[in-house]
């Protein structure tokens, strides 16, 4: 099949490995239907559940995830120009298991929105914290890095409809590496009830609050997929430093 090159170039901006130039892209018609087209793969937009870790009551600020939105074809983060973050209900679970990670199944409520999203960051995606409705509902001091230990926490999360619940976990190791990663904490799902209703970590638990000895000092982020028991975690003051 033929396409025809037409007299309307179009003014296009790249961003290539953090370099922006410009360049001139000339559409061509297509005879199907004579309307001009690019050869262009463009992903405009996504959506998803995930778990908002804190947000700061002085600034108003918010950061969740514990790790960057990445596109699921490249494995590069996206580059997000605004956003809105909603309430969501959870209403199924796919649990986890060996080979096969779970997942939270949910409904977002786009007439409820809590937040906006100004930045997609290592840490998570960050913003302004709208909802009135839950502010102060808990609050914790940030615990440094060097605080954090191995042994017993629990964290935050929400695994059925909008409930947010405690579930213990073990800190089994704790390794700083380096300001680029999401994957500080080694940790293991040790409560049962969790364990049958999700299988241990699924998606859409990241960004769950770890808390240790009555405070913040992390996030979950990853879940191995050999062992959806076990995950890793983020130090929480690498998130709070991207809302600074």
């Amino acid at each position: 099949m033929d396409l025809y090159l037409t007299k309307n170039p179009a003014k296009v901006t790249i961003l290539r490995e953090d370099e922006e130039f410009s360049l001139t892209a000339y559409p061509k018609t297509d005879p199907r239907d004579g309307k001009e087209k690019l050869g262009v793969w463009i992903r405009d937009s996504c959506a998803g559940i995930g778990t908002l870790t804190f947000y700061r009551p002085d600034n108003g600020k918010y950061t969740a995830l514990g790790h960057a939105l990445t596109d699921s074809d490249t494995g590069n983060p996206y580059i997000v120009s605004g956003g809105e973050l909603t309430g969501a209900s959870v209403l199924s679970v796919t649990k986890g298991k060996k080979g096969a990670p779970g997942e939270l199944c949910g409904l977002l409520s786009n007439n409820n929105i809590i937040g906006d999203i100004q930045k997609n960051t290592m840490g998570g995606i960050c913003g302004n914290f709208y909802d009135e409705s839950i502010k102060n509902s808990f609050t914790a001091q940030l615990a440094p890095r060097s605080e954090v230990m191995p042994g017993k926490a629990y964290i935050l999360s929400c695994v059925r409809g909008t409930t947010v619940e405690k579930f213990e976990i073990e800190i089994e190791k704790v390794n700083d590496s380096g300001e680029s990663s999401s994957k500080d904490l080694l940790i293991r799902v040790t409560d049962n009830i969790l364990i049958e209703q999700t299988g241990g970590i699924v998606q859409g638990m990241s960004g769950s609050p770890i808390i240790q000895n009555d405070k913040l000092v992390g996030a979950v982020t990853h879940v191995f997929v050999n062992d959806p028991t076990r995950g890793y975690g983020i130090f929480i003051d690498k998130m709070f430093k991207e809302i600074e």
